[in-house]
């Protein structure tokens, strides 16, 4: 027969608070590897330089940043 420990029936929500932590972080990290990898297509599109690259990058994460905090603003 199986026994539940104390520690076992707490490691459940603590799961559950991680998954629901990691969840956003990871939808984030994929949303910023897509425009990364969409960066050769609008150099090349574009006939961008190294350094229009960075500012598209960072123009991107900053309003996905500040949508992100002001879709939590109630």
């Amino acid at each position: 027969m199986w026994q539940v420990t104390q520690q076992q029936t707490l490691a459940a929500p603590n799961r559950r608070v991680m998954v629901a932590l990691l969840l956003p972080m990871f939808a984030s990290l994929l949303s910023i590897s897509s425009v990364m990898v969409a960066l050769p297509a609008i150099e090349a599109g574009l006939g961008a330089t190294s350094s229009d690259l960075q500012w598209i990058l960072s123009g991107y994460a900053l309003a996905f940043g500040v949508g992100m905090v002001l879709s939590r603003v109630k």
